[in-house]
């Protein structure tokens, strides 16, 4: 979680002296971001339109002349920030001034300024929240952008099997059920004797996948990608905080399957991808011409990174 921004920084890090000089860090490099690899994942998103077709299962009834993000940058930023590790929707008070995260979402005013370019808590959250009950949704003051649970359903279905070449023989799914313990007052958990706590009891549905796998996954959604995080007061808005890591895992899924396979990371976790091709460090340089984003010469996967953009300019463009 982002620290609280009346918290005292200081000015500068003083790590002691190496050979006679002394070893100083702070927080004034410039553009510089720790997450240059999103840029790779979103090319491949604007290729699949992942995050584009999530964002066709909301309703908007903000007033077009006053917004300044779209459904689908606001979607698509809550959804980048769950792959990159930032779990809340108090990080994005900081992720909003991030060049690469910027890049990523086709917000380019960080040229001209230090401005925040990218929406903060208070707008995310108005993404996610869903309160008990709504009279007039058009008039809502806080609750203008609501999710359609029917549709979203049907799109994780439409991508799976759009994910396929050609229609497959036979497919066989996997369901497993997991606990996820609450520890407030959420609507709809109760006490599952089975788990011996109060909680929420998601069911995973799985394609092909080999037995005990499940657990895995399940866990790699969970600890990796926060499904755990339903700790709102409605059930509906921790069923779309569900949504969400589901939609982050779908993104790095299909990461995992057009862009790694025959590679060192084919079956890697959604962890170790993050670590290895995402959290890359980069200066970013603007210029009247081009905008160049220069990774760290030691990153130890650049072939891979180079193998992964290759493969997402020779997809098709989806439709």
């Amino acid at each position: 979680m982002t620290p609280s921004s009346t918290q005292f920084l200081p000015s500068e890090l003083n790590f002691g002296s190496i050979k006679g000089r002394k070893v100083i860090a702070n927080f004034n490099g410039g553009r510089i971001t720790s997450d240059a690899g999103i840029v790779l994942l979103a090319e491949l998103d604007k290729k699949l339109k992942i995050t584009a077709r999530f964002a066709q299962c909301f309703r908007d009834y903000r007033d077009s002349p006053h917004v300044n993000y779209s459904v689908h940058q606001l979607l698509a930023q809550r959804v980048y920030g769950l792959v990159l590790g930032y779990e809340d929707v108090n990080d994005h008070d900081q992720l909003r001034y991030d060049p690469a995260l910027a890049i990523a979402l086709s917000k380019l005013n960080f040229i001209d300024a230090n401005e925040a370019v990218l929406a903060g808590k208070s707008t995310l959250n108005r993404l996610e929240y869903c309160p008990e009950t709504i009279i007039d949704q058009a008039n809502s003051r806080y609750h203008r952008i609501e999710h359609q649970p029917k549709e979203l359903e049907q799109a994780f279905v439409d991508i799976f099997l759009d994910s396929y070449p050609k229609p497959p023989r036979q497919i066989i799914l996997d369901m497993d059920v997991t606990d996820d313990q609450v520890h407030g007052n959420q609507e709809g958990a109760f006490y599952n004797k089975y788990y011996h706590g109060v909680c929420y009891a998601p069911l995973y549905i799985e394609k092909y996948c080999p037995r005990g796998d499940m657990e895995n996954r399940i866990k790699e959604q969970q600890l990796e990608l926060f499904a755990d995080r339903t700790s709102t007061q409605t059930f509906a808005s921790n069923q779309l905080r569900l949504w969400l890591s589901s939609m982050a895992y779908v993104l790095m899924q299909a990461f995992r399957q057009n862009c790694l396979a025959q590679t060192s990371l084919a079956t890697a976790t959604v962890g170790t991808i993050r670590l290895s091709l995402l959290k890359l460090g980069a200066r970013i340089t603007v210029s009247a011409r081009r905008i160049l984003m220069a990774i760290a010469s030691s990153c130890p996967y650049q072939d891979i990174l180079a193998t992964a953009y290759q493969r997402i300019h020779l997809l098709p463009t989806t439709g």
